[in-house]
């Protein structure tokens, strides 16, 4: 009986150290000290660096990351306050893409922070090229896509380039999103990406937030989302496609007096010009759920390939946050 006894002890103890072995095979991820070198980038207006993949690579203008328009390729990072434990499902359902296949995905442990690495073979079409041409087909590209972070925030860095030049940067791509750091304590100026200037320093309101990586928000608390009880806010958008000149003073009112905003009374539709670029003003007045006076304001500036919308909007002392959105939309400028 003592001898049974003993030999089921050891069973349940080899039983114990075959699950602990299966458990950390699995669970094992390789870990990534990385540490800045001479090769590293700094991507300005954050708290990035990385490799680059290729020498024609360099920072982007249109977009938080690198990009070579020799080759056709870029590698885009968009960092968002949620965690990633949260996150990573919401990307993770999504693969294998339907358009294509998941040719591998990888877990690693960077610098103490979660990391999954996935590379896509799809057939993508971007937004601008299905508007321009519903019945298109889309381009053959390798898609590659790391997701960074901890219970705090996650990143997402893209990159794609032309399926046909898997060969000459696959691994280069790789040792590039690998070569990745964060340095959560360096102090930047979060504007310093942005392909342009504002002064707001006459005014109450702080910068809060770069937006979709080639805009701003400012608001009273410079908070995102704000937690301000005044909710004046002001802000740029860069869309990245060009609009017709006949087309430009109804996108300009657009901008204001959407589907969604139908209320809005237009006061004001105004030709400007400043920063080097045309387009045109529009004030526009609402009601709040109190019925109380909204101001709206608007200005689209339009580029050869892109457009800019800096929008107001205010809900206390009217007149004098118009002068103010004025003044600051005027000193706006391209860089």
């Amino acid at each position: 009986m003592g001898s049974n006894l003993i030999h089921m002890k050891q069973v349940k103890t080899y039983l114990l150290l075959l699950a602990c072995s299966i458990f950390y095979a699995h669970a094992q991820v390789d870990s990534l000290d990385n540490t800045k070198t001479e090769a590293h980038i700094d991507i300005p207006g954050t708290q990035y660096s990385m490799t680059k993949p290729d020498e024609s690579f360099s920072v982007s203008k249109a977009f938080t990351g690198l990009q070579s328009e020799d080759l056709d390729a870029g590698i885009n990072i968009t960092e968002l306050p949620m965690p990633f434990e949260q996150m990573l499902p919401m990307f993770a359902k999504d693969l294998p893409p339907k358009n294509g296949k998941l040719v591998f995905e990888r877990d690693y442990l960077m610098n103490g922070h979660r990391v999954k690495l996935y590379k896509t073979d799809v057939v993508h079409k971007s937004t601008v090229e299905q508007l321009a041409n519903p019945e298109g087909e889309g381009k053959p590209i390798i898609g590659w896509l790391m997701l960074y972070g901890d219970e705090t925030f996650y990143l997402t860095i893209a990159g794609t380039y032309p399926r046909s030049m898997d060969e000459q940067l696959s691994d280069k791509f790789e040792q590039s999103l690998l070569s990745f750091l964060y340095e959560k304590d360096k102090e930047v100026d979060p504007m310093a990406g942005l392909a342009f200037d504002l002064k707001v320093d006459h005014t109450p309101l702080k910068f809060a937030s770069v937006m979709m990586q080639t805009g701003a928000v400012f608001n009273m608390d410079g908070k995102f989302p704000s937690t301000a009880e005044d909710n004046t806010n002001y802000m740029v958008m860069v869309l990245p496609f060009s609009v017709e000149e006949e087309k430009q003073k109804d996108k300009a009112i657009r901008s204001v007096k959407r589907p969604s905003n139908e209320d809005v009374e237009i006061k004001e539709v105004t030709p400007v010009g400043f920063g080097g670029l045309t387009g045109y003003e529009v004030i526009g007045y609402n009601k709040d759920d109190n019925n109380e006076q909204i101001l709206e304001y608007s200005v689209t500036l339009f580029d050869t390939d892109k457009h800019y919308i800096i929008s107001g909007l205010a809900k206390n002392n009217l007149e004098e946050w118009l002068e103010m959105f004025r003044s600051i939309s005027r000193s706006f400028k391209l860089r």
